[in-house]
């Protein structure tokens, strides 16, 4: 899933911790027009498999796309 860190009701990140507890397996990857080291981190280590930055780029986003698609099919192994 897609997750932006800036929503009207709840962040991103506490989103993410949420959705981990209900699902410690779900894969997230974290999108946002700002770029701060510490929320990166924040999210990688809540275990967000990666960090986009608005504007998004499509051929950026179908990369992560497919490579989380791969990650995930080849039993999360690579």
């Amino acid at each position: 899933m897609l997750i932006d860190i800036r929503m009207k009701d709840m962040d991103g990140i506490t989103l993410l911790k949420e959705i981990k507890k209900l699902d410690k397996d779900a894969e997230a990857v974290m999108v946002s027009a700002v770029e701060d080291l510490n929320v990166i981190e924040e999210a990688k280590r809540y275990g967000a498999r990666g960090y986009l930055t608005k504007p998004l780029v499509l051929d950026e986003l179908e990369k992560v796309v497919m490579e989380q698609a791969r990650w995930i099919k080849t039993g999360k192994k690579t």
